[in-house]
């Protein structure tokens, strides 16, 4: 009848399903997923055994890699003297030389998506100024990445050599093979990666199978390498994510086979409640002392094991 308010009973029905359909929305900003947080036992001097668990150390600030690692560098090479002509950024100090290569390559926690691996060197003319410039600004954007969001939607051999490449050691450089002198220096390979997001699933059902296949290529070679370091480690998934052949415990499976080592959380994104649940109990059924679900009230985090 016109004008008669609903009842509380259709309301509060109506509220319910609202809440059920939420939760099995996927693509709602509000149904966020469980955290994982990885921790380090401590040990008892004494009897050798676990009496207790500490986070591990957070991640460095930029500054303080790039410029050590160029400073040592510039301490050991023998780059061959040029008229400062050639290259007036020999005029600036190191100083200045830094904030620019930093304007170069962000190092802000910008999102960086890697989807195509194009061979181009656009944005990238200045690693061919000068012998060592090249080595700088090559150094500079080497960890610059670990400082950045990376999100990745394209997987496969050519990704892996992507995030575990390194600059080349000073002996391989085209410099190098042209005959100027330059020792031999290792960069550090011990980088970790502040953020990395995987990007699984796709609105289009063939698209979506060739990123899961990818991925599970991905996977398997870097269980091949060493471990990709990762403070904190993100899976997003959308439509179509799961498929015959791969599901929650696969998923869970390849995150826990040794291709990752996380330093901080694991964070799941877009998954429906059903999801997330099988999620949990895969999670805590592997027993880990090492892994811990942080339950969220709201906006705070509680921790359980």
């Amino acid at each position: 009848m016109a004008g008669v308010a609903p009842s509380d009973g259709v309301l509060k029905n109506q509220g319910s399903t609202q809440s059920l359909l939420r939760e099995h929305d996927r693509h709602d900003p509000s149904n966020r997923g469980p955290v994982i947080r990885f921790v380090k036992p401590l040990y008892n001097k004494e009897t050798g055994l676990i009496c207790g668990f500490e986070e591990h150390n957070k991640q460095p600030k930029y500054r303080e890699v790039a410029d050590e690692e160029i400073t040592k560098m510039l301490k050991v090479a023998q780059f061959d003297t040029q008229p400062t002509s050639i290259c007036v950024l020999y005029r600036l100090p190191l100083e200045v030389r830094l904030r620019i290569w930093e304007c170069l390559f962000p190092h802000d926690w910008s999102i960086v998506e890697l989807e195509k691996f194009a061979q181009t060197t656009a944005g990238l003319a200045i690693l061919l100024t000068s012998h060592q410039i090249f080595h700088e600004a090559l150094l500079v954007f080497f960890h610059s990445l670990a400082y950045s969001r990376l999100v990745l939607k394209e997987y496969g051999e050519s990704t892996v050599y992507y995030l575990k490449s390194v600059p080349l050691k000073l002996d391989r450089c085209i410099y190098k093979r042209r005959g100027f002198i330059c020792l031999d220096i290792e960069c550090d390979k011990e980088r970790t990666f502040g953020s990395l997001v995987l990007s699984l699933g796709d609105k289009n059902h063939e698209a979506a199978v060739r990123r899961r296949w990818g991925f599970s290529l991905f996977i398997t070679t870097l269980k091949m390498e060493e471990p990709l370091r990762v403070h904190d480690l993100t899976v997003a998934v959308t439509d179509y994510w799961k498929i015959p052949g791969f599901d929650e415990n696969d998923l869970v499976q390849a995150l826990f086979s040794g291709a990752f080592k996380v330093l901080g959380r694991l964070i799941f994104v877009g998954f429906t409640r059903m999801e997330r649940k099988r999620l949990i109990n895969l999670i805590l059924a592997r027993q880990d002392p090492c892994v811990q679900l942080m339950r969220r009230r709201d906006e705070s985090e509680d921790t359980t094991r």
